[in-house]
């Protein structure tokens, strides 16, 4: 039964070191956040046919409101961008994590009339609808790294918090 005992009792570690680890961490989660927001994926588009389709439809078709008018253009801005050196050998564009959601969201708000527009939503959804969302799951992956660090703080911060009021 010591065993146990001895076992469940837990290292108190100094205040120091655990402000130097907060530190480190702090670092850390800074770094990741601005590489998250810089980020970039890949959106298969095939060709640059399809680029240009992609393009035409967020100029023409897509859904906005107030709210994510700014971040439509930005779409837009970054897909032209692209439309420079047209898709890589393996038929994608690179999307900035902002913009990745901007695209997700229009596919999700569109509606249209008539049969001819229904299959052009489809046909454009079916290029770059996979892509969308292995991305977009790449980019939830991403984000959870980050809670998970913010976490990690948060317990670190109790645990500071705790040892620092029984020095007091």
């Amino acid at each position: 039964m010591a065993n146990i005992e001895e076992a469940q009792v837990i290292e108190e570690r100094t205040v120091e070191v655990i402000q130097a680890e907060i530190k480190d961490i702090s670092e850390k989660a800074e770094k990741l956040a601005l590489e998250i927001q810089y980020r970039e994926y890949d959106i298969n588009v095939e060709n640059k046919r399809n680029l240009q389709r992609l393009m035409n439809y967020i100029e023409n078709n897509a859904p906005w409101s107030h709210q994510d008018a700014a971040g439509l253009i930005a779409l837009h801005a970054n897909l032209k961008d692209t439309e420079v050196v047209g898709p890589d050998e393996n038929g994608n564009v690179k999307l900035r994590s902002v913009n990745l959601n901007t695209l997700y969201n229009v596919f999700l708000k569109s509606s249209g009339k008539g049969l001819k527009s229904a299959k052009d939503h489809i046909s454009l959804l079916t290029i770059v609808g996979e892509s969308v969302s292995n991305s977009m799951q790449q980019m939830a992956d991403d984000n959870q790294e980050l809670r998970d660090i913010h976490q990690q703080l948060s317990k670190l911060d109790d645990e500071l918090q705790l040892n620092t009021s029984s020095e007091s």
